[in-house]
């Protein structure tokens, strides 16, 4: 039985530009259940400088396929997407969570807005 991991996946204003990011932002309602088929859980948080999902999986494989589901959405295959995505695994994308809520990964840095949309995410994840 494999172990699960909680992941990060996403891109931001260090990763990609604006038009990629304008390209693959996506609503939460565009979400469904589908994701739950193959993950654990996911919430995202979507601003005009990052889109990042966060969630569990038991493989790579849940995490590819995420990817692919984001491409899918934004109409987008993801060879054209995914040199601009970083992911994270498990305290790595804890700690990286912490900075995005604490505003250490906004271009303003400490911008209080993203702590209101981290607690959103968490709040309309599937």
């Amino acid at each position: 039985m494999s172990k699960m991991k909680f992941f990060c996946i996403g891109i931001n204003h260090k990763t990609a530009p604006v038009e990629l990011r304008e390209r693959l932002s996506v609503q939460v309602e565009e979400l469904n259940e589908r994701s739950a088929d193959w993950l654990g859980g996911i919430a995202m948080i979507s601003t005009c400088n990052r889109i990042e999902f966060y969630g569990s999986a038991d493989d790579q494989t849940s995490v590819d396929q995420l990817i692919a589901y984001w491409g899918g959405l934004a109409r987008l295959a993801p060879a054209e997407f995914k040199p601009s995505v970083y992911s994270y695994e498990n305290t790595a994308a804890v700690h990286h969570l912490h900075r995005v809520a604490s505003g250490l990964e906004s271009m303003v840095l400490g911008e209080p807005q993203i702590l209101g949309q981290v607690t959103r995410a968490n709040e309309t994840a599937i």
